[in-house]
């Protein structure tokens, strides 16, 4: 899981920078000649932010179950260790 869980890393870091441009094309929206392309903007950033909370719940569940079945692994080894000596 390490390599997806750094490419999602990588993923998210690069939505941020975009998303920042379109978050800063909406907080100047009074300013903008094109308020229309603006507000195209300020969905385009609240899809953007539904995106990668999708690819953060995903990432999460394969580390947690990652985890999950390397603990299961090393209680399986200190079951066979301690089995071993009694």
């Amino acid at each position: 899981m390490t390599a997806p869980l750094g490419d999602v890393a990588g993923r998210l870091g690069d939505d941020a920078e975009l998303l920042g441009v379109m978050s800063g094309q909406w907080a100047y929206w009074d300013e903008a000649a094109d308020k229309g392309a603006a507000r195209r903007a300020a969905n385009m950033a609240v899809d953007m932010i539904d995106g990668m909370l999708a690819a953060l719940h995903k990432a999460r569940a394969g580390l947690v179950a990652e985890v999950r079945a390397h603990d299961d692994a090393t209680a399986a080894r200190v079951d066979a260790m301690l089995a071993s000596r009694a």
